[in-house]
Order: C-alpha cells, then structure tokens, then sequence
C-alpha cells in the first residue's frame, strides 16, 4: 500500500494453487503462505524475484494435534526460534503447531 498515492500495486505474480482464509507471515525477504482445507500445505514467495513456489515442510505438534485444516487458523514467525507458529483454525481450537525453519 502506497500511503502517499492511497493506492495498491497488484503483481503480476501468481501462487501455484488457490488459498482462500489462509495465513502468511514475512520470513526475513521471504513470504509464507500457510492453507488447507482438505489438506495443509505452505507456499513461498519472493518479492525480490517474483517467485512463488511450494515448499515441502515438516510440520511439528506442540498438543499433540497437528491442524489438517488452516481454514481461519492464525500463524506468528518467532524469529528468535525460526518457527512458524500455527493456532486454531476449523476444527483446531485451542491446537498449536509449528514449522521449523531452521533446515532453509
């Protein structure tokens, strides 16, 4: 968002798949896109190339349930453990899992 112009910049970039009420968090020049509702799957994006990919994750339970849906989870990077936190989403309430980013 330009403040200045009070205007957005659409890219001509396009994910390789459709997310709908997923969750991103900027890593570093880095964008994670987090979805799934019949399956969890995570997408990279840079802005510095216009790269938008899919990445293969390991996803870790923290409460012993790992979300098979992201449908209205919220996701938080804690920088200091290179972790991408997700909590909640349909059928997840109360569930917190992660995704450890410390192997990119």
């Amino acid at each position: 968002f330009d403040p200045t112009a009070k205007a957005v910049t659409k890219l001509s970039t396009k994910l390789p798949r459709s997310v709908y009420n997923g969750c991103a968090v900027g890593v570093g020049s880095n964008v994670y896109i987090l979805y799934g509702i019949t399956e969890f799957g995570v997408m990279r994006f840079s802005p510095e190339t216009g790269v938008a990919e899919e990445v293969e994750i390991e996803a870790e339970e923290v409460d012993g349930s790992l979300p098979p849906f992201l449908y209205g989870a919220s996701c938080v990077y804690v920088q200091e453990m290179r972790r991408i936190y997700v909590v909640g989403g349909k059928g997840n309430f109360g569930s917190i899992a992660y995704i450890d980013l410390t192997e990119f």
